[in-house]
């Protein structure tokens, strides 16, 4: 019998509440041990994410070669979560706000289609965007830039750029199964998420920057994802990572 069928049954023989705490750091403790497991198996593999997320990905992959849409793509390769796809063999959509990513983007990815511009919830006409000193941190929220300021960070430039959803950006031939959706958009991903169109594109794999990962409870990313047939089956750093089908590698078990 599988530890987490013991463990479940041990809970249940007590009477505990799902929602107890006892059981919340239950599952944050299974969580935790999965995903270390999980990152320990990917730890020799190359990578050019912040945090490893790339080789995470690599793990739970089966090797086949397929399409990604990276909303907030940052620089073509220091830092990004898709440039290990790219070289094995990937193409797809990398939409970044700042100019100098997108050039970057097109001259050292020329298989990928690069967009400049800001993904939300909706489309048409322009938005203000804050570059900042450190790139990462630009943003179209302007209660962000004054955080941002106070923290001592250097406002570089600001521009307007298209305004753009999810749903515009999608190819009009369908996307095929083999699909990994990366959000990094400093604040806005549940907007770029609510701007897709789930009849259309349903990705097998979404990568979305969670500050507060949904380890110890839920978070409106992570129920607007179980809604449309997501679950948590790993977290890398800032990243939490969903997948739509069943885990095959049999590392990520439900939580009791």
């Amino acid at each position: 019998m599988r530890v987490i069928a013991i463990v479940t049954k041990v809970l249940d023989s007590f009477g505990l509440d799902p929602e107890s705490p006892i059981r919340a750091r239950t599952n944050h403790w299974w969580s935790r041990r999965k995903g270390d497991k999980l990152l320990f198996s990917a730890y020799n593999n190359k990578s050019y994410s912040q945090f490893g997320e790339d080789s995470v990905l690599q793990y739970l992959l089966t090797g086949e070669t397929g399409t990604y849409i990276d909303i907030g793509s940052g620089h073509p390769v220091s830092g990004s979560n898709t440039y290990l796809l790219y070289e094995q063999g990937w193409q797809g959509i990398v939409v970044d706000p700042i100019r100098s990513n997108i050039e970057e983007s097109k001259r050292l990815r020329p298989r990928d289609t690069c967009v400049q511009a800001a993904c939300g919830e909706t489309s048409g006409g322009m938005v203000t965007f804050y570059e900042f000193d450190v790139y990462e941190y630009s943003t179209t929220s302007w209660a962000r830039v004054l955080e941002l300021k106070q923290m001592g960070h250097l406002l570089k430039d600001v521009y307007s750029v298209p305004a753009s959803t999810l749903n515009d950006l999608l190819p009009t031939t369908p996307i095929g199964p083999i699909s990994v959706l990366c959000i990094d958009v400093e604040g806005g991903e549940l907007s770029v998420l609510m701007g897709n169109s789930w009849d259309r594109f349903q990705p097998q794999f979404i990568i979305v920057e969670e500050w507060n990962p949904p380890l110890m409870k839920e978070t409106d990313i992570s129920r607007f994802l179980s809604e449309r047939g997501y679950t948590l089956c790993a977290v890398a750093g800032v990243s939490s990572f969903y997948r739509r089908d069943s885990d095959p590698t049999g590392l990520l078990e439900a939580t009791p």
